[in-house]
């Protein structure tokens, strides 16, 4: 499962980085291409002293940046031990990165993508904002005094749900959510992103990326913005992945009333384990684990995920099968 944006923040991934060999020399190799493109290091930025874990860090092309980096390396460190997925799960931006794992996009076309998209988004809307609330998505859906000033983002599940709205927007949306007793957070974003707020970059982004046509996916990828398999990735699919409600809730269920899934959370915070652990979504059987949270542990929870994947391999090969469970789904 790859997450997007405001997911994001400073130290994200640090200890595999200074403790994984293959993730550091990989994140090096994506940290080279995007001092190409930026005449700067993410990785600078990122693992730099002075930035704490709760700073704002918002700027929409780095960010971009480095939630790709971190997811693309992730996936591949699990995949390089063992752990091939049978779908990708993207999550808004984080599409950029699970197209990148499934071939269809190298990542010097992923990079410059997110870099362009990132400048038309900051250059043609206007300043945004994005909060998450704890409630039931109905609670917005039945309300229109919020309907008319916010849109709905995301629907996680039940419990979660996601608002966007302009910058203009926040004083009396903040105060509404207060008053009413709404437990939310804003999240580090600049932009309203998946709302009409940012349907004026609609037509520079189309023409921009109307060329853009990518091989089909060698593994699935799961778009939480169309809440299905995308059978190709192209610039007008890419142009939904931003603007559309993000379904993540509907995805999910659509996976779960076929038979159980381990779910790997390869975003920088885990924030997509944590809602499928709060969203009764998951049959039994099914588990989710996140690797990277701000909390610390990362290492640990890295090599409690292959061990996981290594014990449910042999629980579930047949004595006399070679391969593994991951094979033959």
């Amino acid at each position: 499962m790859f997450s997007g944006q405001g997911s994001q923040y400073f130290q994200m991934g640090r200890e595999l980085f200074e403790r994984n060999e293959y993730f550091r020399t990989e994140l090096s190799k994506l940290d080279a291409i995007a001092a190409g493109l930026l005449n700067e290091s993410v990785i600078e930025l990122l693992f730099d002293e002075r930035n704490k874990k709760g700073m704002p860090f918002n700027n929409t092309a780095r960010t971009g940046l480095a939630i790709y980096m971190i997811e693309n390396v992730l996936a591949n460190c699990l995949i390089m031990n063992g752990v091939r997925p049978d779908y990708l799960l993207g999550y808004s931006l984080g599409t950029y990165a699970a197209a990148s794992v499934a071939n269809c996009m190298d990542a010097q076309q992923a990079m410059a993508t997110i870099i362009k998209a990132a400048a038309i988004f900051e250059e043609e809307c206007e300043l945004g904002f994005m909060v998450a609330v704890l409630d039931d998505p109905g609670a917005f859906l039945s309300d229109p005094w919020l309907m008319t000033k916010a849109d709905l983002a995301a629907s996680n599940f039940k419990g979660n749900f996601v608002l966007s709205s302009s910058q203009d927007n926040w004083v009396p949306v903040k105060k509404y959510l207060e008053e009413r007793g709404f437990t939310f957070q804003r999240l580090d974003v600049s932009r309203a992103y998946h709302s009409r707020w940012v349907d004026s970059a609609e037509g520079r982004f189309r023409r921009t990326f109307r060329s853009l046509v990518c091989p089909p996916p060698a593994i699935p990828i799961l778009s939480c913005a169309h809440g299905h398999v995308l059978p190709s990735l192209n610039g007008s699919s890419m142009w939904e992945v931003s603007r559309n409600t993000i379904k993540f809730d509907e995805t999910i269920a659509r996976l779960e009333c076929d038979e159980p899934h381990l779910y790997l959370d390869v975003g920088p915070a885990g924030t997509l384990t944590t809602c499928l652990k709060y969203s009764n979504l998951l049959q039994p059987g099914s588990e989710a684990l996140a690797i990277l949270t701000p909390f610390g542990s990362d290492l640990k929870n890295f090599e409690r995920a292959l061990a996981f994947c290594a014990d449910l391999s042999k629980r579930e090969s047949p004595a006399n099968d070679s391969g593994t469970w991951y094979d033959r789904r």
